[in-house]
């Protein structure tokens, strides 16, 4: 297994994304982590642990792009989140908009 961190898509090799919880404002800094396994590639997003995977980088990288937006789709539909919910939600939206 070969790890290596990459950028997001945001071409930046980090960002830099404020969230409120609880009143507060915290800054979430976050790197993709990319892992080549034996026949398949992995992605994953540091903040949420959210994860793709494929037989290759590029089909690696469009399940995460695909799982990122179903997870903020689901947290944006929630009536009420917890702190740590709602953190990832503001997260995502800054991510998912770039």
């Amino acid at each position: 297994m070969t790890t290596t961190y990459s950028d997001p898509p945001s071409s930046t090799s980090v960002s830099q994304i404020a969230a409120t919880r609880s009143g507060e404002t915290r800054t979430a800094w976050s790197a993709d982590v990319v892992e080549e396994h034996e026949g398949y590639w992995t992605v994953q997003d540091l903040e949420t642990g959210i994860f793709g995977s494929g037989p290759d980088l590029s089909a690696a990288r469009e399940d995460f792009q695909r799982a990122l937006q179903e997870h903020f789709e689901v947290l944006s539909a929630q009536e009420a989140l917890t702190p740590e919910l709602n953190a990832q939600l503001v997260y995502l939206r800054q991510r998912l908009s770039d």
